[in-house]
């Protein structure tokens, strides 16, 4: 387990869209249904929905936000779990390799898009 400062601004600036979001359906619930609160609704108290047409049923006054939500997802921001079967190896080379999979998913990416385009042009 390790500590990045970076990672723990880059997922509190993911989550202050949804933060907003969550505020705006406490605010003014009648603009917002089940398929437009989606990731927003866990950080609301109370939250009920028609179960035909999706709008939400909770009153206004009995909306809030759920600070303990919030708390809860923020808690664990900045830190990574590596689950390793390299127990032998040192923390630093465990998580050095770690960051190094970003290099194997873009060039997974990059032969992916190729064969697309081999394939669209045969």
């Amino acid at each position: 387990m390790f500590y990045s400062p970076e990672y723990d601004r880059r997922a509190k600036a993911d989550r202050a869209a949804t933060i907003r979001k969550a505020q705006a359906i406490v605010q003014n619930p009648q603009n917002f249904n089940k398929k437009n609160t989606y990731g927003a609704a866990k950080y609301i108290r109370q939250i009920e929905y028609d179960k035909k047409t999706g709008e939400i049923i909770t009153p206004h006054s009995k909306l809030a936000f759920n600070d303990e939500a919030l708390y809860e997802d923020e808690k664990y921001d900045g830190y990574y779990v590596i689950v390793s079967s390299r127990h032998f190896e040192s923390d630093e080379w465990i998580i050095d390799t770690y960051r190094g999979l970003w290099r194997i998913e873009e060039s997974f990416k990059v032969t992916k898009s190729d064969l697309a385009l081999q394939r669209t042009q045969v």
